[in-house]
């Protein structure tokens, strides 16, 4: 995880600029600037193809430069 806050229009485009990405539905985690930096967790309609970005969760406390695969489960 980059600890760069960034917007989730540009982290969608990136994912979905990446030719590996083949996913429809998923979710993206960020350092959202629109949100003083606080890590964001969106729900996309559509990873490959840059859909519909929707904000499920807000987490505060968390470090978003403390995250690592380990984390999740997929």
């Amino acid at each position: 995880f980059d600890a760069t806050a960034v917007t989730i229009a540009q982290a969608a485009a990136a994912i979905a600029a990446d030719a590996d990405v083949v996913a429809t539905q998923g979710y993206i985690v960020i350092a959202d600037s629109a949100n003083a930096g606080a890590v964001t967790v969106f729900y996309s309609t559509n990873l490959a193809a840059d859909g519909v970005e929707t904000s499920v969760a807000t987490l505060p406390a968390v470090v978003i430069g403390d995250l690592t695969a380990n984390n999740f489960i997929v």
